[in-house]
């Protein structure tokens, strides 16, 4: 879909909805195997039947019918499919937490998006989706994209009811018409495909510029977080990296980046002018360490450090290196002047 890999808006399918239409696909599934088991006993009918929906004489029994019908509908293949159709564009939303104080009252009160009966649990159960994930992403402008205008909606705009249950009202907006949503868009996203023309050569390599001037700026120096001996609780986490429990005072002295091994996924635009986009690098990265001069020669002869220094520190202790390969994911902001900033490091793991 073009607004989703323009990255102007990102779809988002809420988990409820997701299984309603599994749900709904099922019931049409069994009435029409229902319709041709019921006509089993009659040709004609049968014929008549098989005609309308579009197949040919199966030639079996009510019972191999009936065994085919509930094997189609456990085996989950077209949850398995609508699935892969929706996350190869965009994400399924987990099904939100839900207060059941507040679900008591906003069916009593037949508060929206409940209506006057007893119809109206997975409408609520949309509408906590959405609130999810505004709280999730209190700085994007969500729009929700539903046929149901008389429960989300009022005056064409969001109903008052949803309204006051969000922390800024004005986050959420509500579309009834696909329509007139993608008319909306239309001129953003021809303007995004463009300048995604123009700016995608380049952004990859402002990316990796400031990647690699914050690993300069920030990284290398830096305390690490791991060893039993000395913790620095403050220290850079690094996922999955083990010390030996003898070192002291562990530090990263230099970061080597993968250039080749670098990708680049932009995942919003701002006008045709800037992007924000995910760099994932691999790295080496060597630790210095100190540790008691009685412990190096052991810690090397076992391997977990790779190289010892027994002439550079004070009498008692030594200086000793470890290196490791890791993947570093960095959230970088670039734009049209030229430049890339490291908004934050995601994450560094061992690889």
């Amino acid at each position: 879909m073009n607004l989703q890999r323009s990255r102007v808006v990102r779809l988002y399918f809420p988990e409820v909805v997701v299984r309603e239409m599994v749900r709904h696909y099922q019931r049409r599934h069994r009435e029409n195997m229902n319709l041709i088991i019921n006509a089993v006993d009659n040709p004609v009918d049968l014929d008549n039947v098989l005609i309308d929906l579009g197949l040919s004489s199966p030639g079996v029994s009510k019972k191999d019918l009936r065994s085919r019908r509930d094997a189609a509908l456990s085996s989950g293949v077209y949850e398995d499919s609508l699935r892969r159709q929706i996350t190869s564009v965009g994400e399924v939303l987990d099904l939100p937490p839900i207060n059941p104080e507040d679900l008591i009252d906003s069916y009593l009160r037949a508060k929206k998006p409940f209506k006057t009966d007893d119809a109206g649990i997975a409408d609520y159960v949309i509408w906590q989706t959405v609130r999810s994930l505004a709280v999730s992403e209190p700085r994007r402008s969500i729009i929700l994209l539903t046929k149901n205008h008389k429960d989300f909606a009022s005056g064409g705009t969001l109903h008052p009811d949803l309204r006051v249950t969000l922390n800024e009202a004005d986050q959420v907006a509500v579309c009834i018409d696909v329509e007139n949503f993608l008319a909306e868009y239309e001129e953003e996203v021809r303007l995004a495909e463009e300048g995604q023309t123009y700016f995608a050569p380049a952004a990859k390599d402002l990316a990796m510029d400031a990647a690699e001037d914050y690993v300069e700026n920030h990284l290398v120096g830096a305390k690490v977080a791991g060893s039993d001996f000395d913790p620095y609780p403050s220290g850079l986490e690094i996922d999955g990296l083990v010390l030996p429990s003898e070192i002291e005072s562990p530090h990263i002295s230099w970061v080597a980046l993968e250039v080749d091994s670098a990708s680049w996924d932009p995942y919003e635009a701002f006008e045709n002018t800037m992007e924000l986009g995910q760099l994932e690098c691999r790295a080496e990265v060597n630790i210095s360490a100190h540790v008691h001069r009685s412990e190096a020669y052991s810690l090397e002869q076992s391997g977990e450090v790779d190289a010892v220094d027994l002439g550079n520190l004070e009498e008692h202790y030594v200086e000793v290196d470890l290196t490791r390969h890791v993947v570093l994911q960095f959230n970088i902001r670039v734009d049209k002047e030229m430049s890339g900033q490291v908004e934050h490091l995601d994450k560094i793991a061992i690889d």
